[in-house]
This record gives structure tokens, C-alpha cells and sequence, in this order.
């Protein structure tokens, strides 16, 4: 899981100062960090639209009495901090039982389609080029976390206004 948890010792104070309940308090900083969170996810260039849309789906904000936000979502966690290379063999030929006279599993793959025509490729277990480059993660999350105290001033600001 993927967090940015606020632990400020004893809310009471900032709640006097924002003339608040203490459980208004956590949950108003709970929203506007997963606001934040969102709002960066949106801003960033290393992930797609489909990523950024599966990304925003996750950023969930906790409830009193813990204050924050959290991402739970197995894929939004890989799209934070990425993942290594692999081989993808094992996946497209997972099922393939194979051929009765050449022994080797295959599997037909359309990668592309080209002004109405698709190109095949076919996967086999002595194939080559089947690797995954990996993908070296958003890291949304470390901006996040480096302006929460800007966010709690902001909060504050907005507050007394």
C-alpha cells in the first residue's frame, strides 16, 4: 500500500486555531491531501491517460482517526513505483500445450494494425525480443509528501478568511 499518513501529535490545537471539531480538522486535511494527490497525478508527463485515470480511481483519503490519503489498487501501487524487467513468454504462452510433432508451445500475437492491416508476430519458447523494458514509476507520491506542510498552511490560511 501506498501512503501519505500526517501524524501531528495532538490535533486540538489546530482545530482551536481553525475554530473547528477535531474530527473536522482530520478529515478537512484527509480531503485536501488526497485533492493534492490527485491534482499532481493530473500534472505529471510519466504516465498515460488510461494510467492517470486508474491512478485517480485509487487516491482514497482516510477517515478519523487517521489522517491522509492512501492508494490501495495493486496496478495504481505499480504505476507509483514502477517495476523491473521481464520476459513475457511465460504469460502469452501460459495454457499453450504443445504441438504433437514439433514439441514447442506457440502462440500467434496481432501487435499492430497498419492502414487496416494487422501484423503478426509469432511467440514460441526459443523466441527472442519478448522482453518487457520495465518502467521506472510516477513517484507522484514524493511530491506529495514534500508539501504537506505547505498544504496545512494553506489550510489554515483558507480557515481564518
Amino acid at each position: 500500500m501506498a501512503r501519505v499518513r500526517i501524524d501531528l501529535g495532538s490535533f486540538t490545537l489546530l482545530a482551536r486555531m481553525m475554530r473547528m471539531r477535531v474530527e473536522e480538522v482530520r478529515s478537512k486535511i484527509s480531503f485536501y491531501v488526497a485533492d493534492y494527490w490527485q491534482e499532481q497525478v493530473m500534472n505529471t508527463g510519466r504516465l498515460s491517460n488510461r494510467g492517470k485515470a486508474r491512478y485517480l480511481q485509487a487516491i482514497q483519503a482516510y477517515r478519523d482517526p487517521k489522517v491522509g490519503a492512501y492508494i490501495d489498487d495493486k496496478i495504481a501501487i505499480l504505476l507509483e513505483t514502477g517495476w523491473g524487467a521481464f520476459d513475457m513468454k511465460p504469460g502469452l504462452l501460459w495454457g499453450i500445450k504443445g504441438l504433437p510433432f514439433f514439441g514447442l508451445r506457440r502462440r500467434v500475437i496481432p501487435i499492430k494494425q497498419i492502414g487496416g492491416n494487422v501484423e503478426f508476430r509469432t511467440v514460441t519458447e526459443n523466441s527472442k525480443g519478448w522482453i518487457h523494458p520495465g518502467y521506472g514509476g510516477g513517484h507522484v507520491i514524493n511530491r506529495v509528501k514534500r508539501n504537506i506542510p505547505n498544504l496545512i498552511k494553506e489550510i489554515l490560511e483558507r480557515s481564518q478568511k
